[in-house]
């Protein structure tokens, strides 16, 4: 969005707050999310995150996750499954985890003793 500034210069808005997902949803085919601190606490879901997911996916949204954890990507998907998010529910899952997986896998990275926890 553009609007004016103090000086009639123009700038760019990128930020635009919300109060639903349902606000915006429909200008976009796809929509990452994290998993932490988004979709769940670590232990739970939180209230309406599923509800939300499936309306998305409903309306033909892709969904994807986008996560940091050190975990492969199969591990986070039981994970997010056991909180009740459907295993259908997501096109894709990735943690970094997985990408470092996959570099070592294609030899991208040359050392050849690893420490994985």
């Amino acid at each position: 969005m553009l609007e004016h500034g103090p000086n009639r210069r123009i700038f760019y808005v990128m930020t635009q707050y919300i109060n639903s997902l349902a606000q915006i949803a429909q200008k976009y085919d796809a929509i990452i999310f994290d998993q932490w601190g988004v979709l769940h606490d670590g232990s739970c879901a939180y209230a309406g995150a599923i509800d939300c997911l499936v309306g998305l996916a409903e309306a033909g949204h892709s969904l994807s996750v986008l996560s940091n954890s050190g975990k492969r990507a199969a591990p986070n998907a039981k994970r997010i499954a056991d909180m009740g998010f459907s295993n259908g529910l997501f096109n894709q899952i990735m943690t970094s985890g997985e990408a470092l997986w996959h570099d070592i896998d294609r030899g991208k990275i040359e050392q050849s003793n690893f420490f994985c926890d």
